[in-house]
């Protein structure tokens, strides 16, 4: 079996997500004739081989988007539900065939009502932005809804939660009125939190810091949310949290944690602000305790010099 086929067959696998059978590899194929061969003596899946021969030019056929997309539809007829995902995907981002917001969203929409949670979120995300859509932020949240449901129950999460959480906190008009949930952002914000995705942190410190009607409000709360952020590398954290610390907005302000954590943000960002939030934070400090913050700030800048954070992969195709 060819490295090229076990890829096809894994690949048929993971689309069908268990839903139905992956498409059939076949050992003694040596073009993609065969597989046009089996397709139309009856074998229907051998319409996802087809569709990758045509996409990357494998087992002689010419890399031809057009014939792709072609072979990807029939692959979803055949029950292949994430062919048409990446069928959206080719016509989304123009690969191999003209881009056309249109189709994209017309196969994503295939894919996402057969419960595809990667159309789902890219159909979602269609709305948020306006790609080949109006902008529809209810729409964008119903559809990330979708996605993240599968987790409701669950300690895992996508990048769905994410999105999900994010687009409740912004809200989105509706008869001339901002609507917003922050509750369900919080929940969502915290799930999306524990599977990896650390940016969640600052909206869901923000919505400790504000409180709401439903959410106590816990400017304590809020700064350590800032704090597991910003010791995981997120460079948006560590300038909010040296902004609190210099503030004073979830608790006492301090100007040699304000420092510390400026420093640390100058040594990722030397822009004009963050230099001079840093060097306002020091003339703040004692001038006998100056020495020693600046002790602390070069410790904190070595500390963290090599923790970067990096969002988990989302694999949405």
């Amino acid at each position: 079996m060819t490295a090229k086929k076990l890829l096809t067959g894994l690949f048929a696998a993971v689309m069908t997500a268990g839903a139905f059978a992956p498409a059939v590899v076949y050992a003694q194929q040596t073009s993609y004739k065969d597989a046009i061969k089996a397709y139309n003596s009856g074998n229907k899946e051998a319409a996802m081989d087809v569709a990758m021969d045509y996409k990357y030019g494998w087992d002689g056929a010419e890399v031809n988007g057009t014939k792709a997309v072609e072979w990807l539809d029939k692959a979803f007829d055949a029950g292949v539900v994430r062919a048409a995902t990446m069928a959206g995907t080719m016509y989304f981002t123009g690969e191999g065939v003209k881009q056309d917001f249109s189709k994209a969203e017309k196969f994503y929409r295939k894919a996402a009502t057969k419960d595809d949670e990667s159309a789902q979120i890219r159909l979602g995300r269609m709305y948020y932005y306006g790609n080949g859509v109006k902008t529809d932020y209810e729409s964008a949240a119903r559809w990330y809804a979708a996605a993240a449901r599968k987790y409701e129950q669950s300690d895992s999460c996508s990048i769905a939660c994410l999105y999900l959480g994010q687009i409740y906190y912004y809200g989105w008009k509706k008869g001339g009125k901002l609507v917003t949930d922050d509750k369900s952002a919080l929940k969502w914000l915290e799930k999306s939190y524990s599977a990896g995705y650390v940016e969640a942190a600052t909206l869901i410190a923000s919505i400790n810091s504000k409180g709401t009607s439903e959410i106590k409000q816990d400017k304590a709360k809020a700064r350590k949310w800032l704090i597991a952020a910003a010791e995981k590398g997120y460079e948006p954290a560590i300038k909010k949290l040296a902004l609190d610390y210099f503030e004073g907005k979830n608790g006492k302000a301090d100007n040699v944690q304000a420092y510390v954590w400026a420093a640390v943000l100058v040594s990722r960002d030397s822009s004009e602000a963050s230099v001079r939030l840093r060097e306002t934070a020091r003339s703040r400090i004692p001038a006998k305790e100056q020495a020693k913050a600046d002790k602390a700030a070069s410790a904190a800048v070595k500390k963290y010099e090599q923790i970067n954070y990096e969002p988990p992969a989302n694999n949405l195709d």
